[in-house]
């Protein structure tokens, strides 16, 4: 567990060491919806240059920046695992329940 602005929070490395499919996903989904980074950063109530730094992979994704980023594209947490390469992503599913 990890402490992050007074709430712990599970960084998704601590069970899945490479987020690549996680970042891109992550991506495909902005572009669906049609945001910029600097959009999505203002529907996440973020600032645009930590969407940058996820999207780069130079910040881990937290769980609940995922609720976060879901909530924003009004679309449901399982929809996030929708996508080709889902069964990298869905190994983690179990440690998250």
């Amino acid at each position: 567990m990890y402490e992050d602005d007074n709430d712990d929070v599970m960084l998704w490395d601590e069970y899945y060491e490479d987020q690549t499919p996680v970042i891109n996903r992550w991506i495909e989904l902005r572009k669906e919806h049609n945001l910029t980074q600097k959009q999505l950063a203002k529907k996440m109530d973020m600032e645009e240059e930590d969407i940058k730094d996820i999207e780069e992979g130079r910040r881990s994704i937290r769980i609940l920046m995922i609720i976060r980023l879901c909530a924003a594209l009004n679309i449901s947490p399982p929809t996030f695992y929708e996508y080709k390469n889902k069964c990298k992503i869905i190994s983690i599913l179990p440690h998250l329940l």
